[in-house]
């Protein structure tokens, strides 16, 4: 089974409820589900939520609340590691097959129904466990500048920032918007080279102001208006 996991917890304290605030008076995590859907790749759309709301939300768009994650694992300090493992007990406890979950953040709704399926092909052509969703940074690592006591800034790399910038090497970071993992390697995938799929730094928006959200509906808006 290929399913996708979207995690979804109600405790967010930079924005509150975001992972429900209203996009195009939709829910930002039903546009989520929807482009999951759309892309006809996935035999199940799970969400791991805590929050009764959010279940009932998503519920009514078609993706499964399998339960309500406990609040131990739905805390400021919890990882997507602790979600994961909780979602893949209950998997196990009941006996469900999984072969490879897409694990697919919630504000994620710049990622289209051609993105996922174009992730999902390499994904299967690869040889690697793990494929990440990956943008490269804005400015060349080398020049990036460290404080130094409260007047002073030093080079990271004082050999190579004396390069041309477009002599500079490139460097890229995780996107923040989904990955694949094959189910079997899950726990050693930390010890394995993963694949990537490459992302343009405008569809990779972290979420984490009310700047950031102001961000995401500029560029949401612009991408339907490609679409229509």
């Amino acid at each position: 089974m290929n399913v996708c996991l979207i995690p979804a917890r109600s405790g967010s304290k930079r924005i509150k409820n975001k992972n429900i605030l209203k996009i195009n008076n939709k829910p930002i995590i039903n546009w989520t589900i929807q482009t999951a859907r759309n892309s006809n790749i996935f035999d199940r759309i799970c969400v791991s939520t805590d929050s009764l709301k959010i279940s009932n939300i998503v519920k009514k768009v078609g993706a499964k609340v399998p339960f309500l994650r406990p609040k131990k694992y739905a805390t400021d300090k919890s990882t997507d590691e602790d979600v994961i493992n909780h979602f893949l007990k209950y998997a196990k406890k009941e006996k469900i097959q999984l072969h490879s979950i897409c694990y697919f953040y919630p504000t994620s709704i710049l990622i289209t129904e051609k993105i996922l399926i174009k992730s999902f092909k390499k994904f299967k052509k690869s040889k690697a466990n793990y494929l990440l969703s990956i943008c490269s940074y804005s400015a060349p690592l080398d020049i990036a500048l460290k404080l130094k006591g409260e007047s002073l800034v030093e080079f990271l790399n004082s050999k190579d920032s004396k390069k041309r910038t477009q002599d500079m090497r490139k460097y890229y970071h995780d996107a923040g918007q989904f990955y694949w993992f094959k189910v079997k390697d899950y726990k050693i995938i930390k010890d394995k080279q993963f694949n990537y799929f490459y992302l343009d730094k405008k569809m990779s928006v972290d979420v984490d102001s009310k700047e950031d959200l102001e961000m995401l509906k500029i560029l949401y808006k612009n991408k339907k208006s490609r679409n229509s």
